[in-house]
């Protein structure tokens, strides 16, 4: 770990319990549910149109962060974040986007690796696994993370983990069902079947590249009708897991496992669906990739939506208050309803080749996005949630404010072996 992020740990603020977090005792058992891929704007809470019952009901229930972000747009970084309670620029290890995936270095500790539960991981996807260092910690693995396993096996596997027999016990759950390519779920299809059929196989990566390829030169109502039919399947597989997400926890309160079970439920990233014109996730920082879910249910948890800025660096000690567990001087989130509100938010997608490396940082409603090519966008969020109105000038002073928060993190990112230079922007914080 360099110089720099020493000094930006240095500065961290002392712990402080939270005020939404209190519980009478810490929970016997964890059950983490995180969900590859996962639109907020697509489940039932945020206005979306997917029927997800089960999700709506787990955020009513729960301290709900309503403002939340990932700290990346793909999922190796962002578990990454969310399992360390630190941003990877800060780790001194930034996970690449171009298909080397080195694995975590070994002194890097992660959430299982900090409780005393005995832990299980099943999870659907590799990244999420044993090869990239981040099933670190939990003592048992499923033996295989396959991108292809669906909601409804991976279930059984996770009910069928021997942690559960244990007197306490964290079970992780990686769902993986939103990611292309689309599976057809027998129950889950109607509103797609009763679309047109069009020239695009939407169910796959290659026919969404097609679609984009076209998307441009088709009118307003073709155009439309692709996405329409896009989100049609995107929902399904979401509606799908939602009810698989269901069984597993009502098959857990049948058994008697959840009376004291703390329940953490989050989003690694979300999806672009011709939103920015671009398709899947991974290469922007764009709200539709990075706004995701989170929450925290538990029956001595009041229910309470909490609407002021979180990201996933603030899961690791969210829980470890929750369990009355020390929070490790390396971690860098702070629990829920700690935070000042002025802290600033940060976001990284990171790549050794082309330009697709881009980061940003959010303040004071407006948020930044600086691309390693040299451009710059800018957003008022509240005005412009989906960030499609960039008011990026050079002399914006929210722009030049931004910039000197954001410039130390593009000084780490670039700091890192391999590193390519980035294009430095075509104007300088005085």
């Amino acid at each position: 770990m360099g110089l720099l992020p020493l000094v930006l740990l240095a500065c961290r603020p002392a712990p402080v319990a939270s005020p939404l977090l209190a519980l009478d005792d810490p929970p016997q058992n964890v059950l983490i549910v995180s969900i590859d891929t996962l639109r907020r704007d697509a489940i039932g809470r945020y206005g979306g149109a997917a029927a997800t019952p089960v999700l709506d009901d787990l955020l009513a229930r729960g301290v709900t962060l309503d403002d939340h972000r990932s700290c990346s747009s793909w999922t190796y970084p962002s578990v990454t974040c969310a399992l360390t309670g630190v941003d990877s620029e800060l780790l001194g290890f930034v996970p690449q986007r171009d298909g080397t995936f080195t694995a975590l270095p070994g002194d890097v500790r992660l959430l299982a690796d900090l409780v005393p539960h005995r832990s299980a991981l099943v999870s659907a996807n590799p990244l999420l696994g044993p090869d990239t260092g981040t099933a670190r910690g939990y003592d048992e693995i499923c033996a295989t993370c396959d991108m292809e396993i669906p909601a409804s096996s991976l279930v059984d596997t996770a009910l069928d983990s021997p942690v559960l027999k244990e007197d306490r016990w964290l079970l992780h759950v990686h769902f993986m069902d939103p990611h292309l390519p689309y599976e057809s779920r027998p129950g889950f299809t109607d509103a797609v079947e009763a679309m047109p059929e069009l020239a695009y196989d939407l169910t796959t990566g290659e026919g969404f590249a097609d679609a984009l390829e076209d998307l441009g030169a088709l009118d307003a109502a073709d155009r439309a009708a692709v996405i329409d039919r896009a989100r049609a399947w995107y929902d399904s597989q979401i509606a799908s897991m939602d009810q698989e997400i269901g069984r597993m926890l009502s098959e857990l309160e049948g058994r008697g496992l959840l009376d004291d079970t703390l329940i953490v439920v989050w989003s690694d990233h979300g999806e672009q669906i011709f939103d920015h014109l671009g398709i899947k996730h991974g290469s922007t920082l764009y709200a539709e990739e990075t706004r995701g879910i989170a929450a925290f249910v538990h029956p001595g948890l009041a229910a309470a939506s909490w609407g002021r800025r979180t990201s996933h660096a603030d899961l690791v000690p969210s829980v470890l208050d929750l369990l009355d567990e020390p929070v490790p001087a390396h971690v860098t989130g702070l629990a829920v309803g700690v935070a000042p509100d002025d802290r600033p938010r940060f976001a990284t997608v990171y790549s050794t080749i082309g330009d697709a490396t881009r980061q940003s940082v959010e303040l004071d409603g407006w948020r930044l996005i600086y691309s390693w090519d040299g451009q710059v966008e800018l957003f008022e969020l509240t005005a412009d949630p989906t960030e499609h109105d960039d008011q990026w000038s050079p002399t914006h002073p929210k722009a030049l404010a931004l910039w000197t928060v954001l410039q130390p993190r593009v000084a780490m990112l670039a700091a890192l072996p391999g590193a390519p230079a980035p294009v430095p922007p075509s104007w300088q914080a005085p």
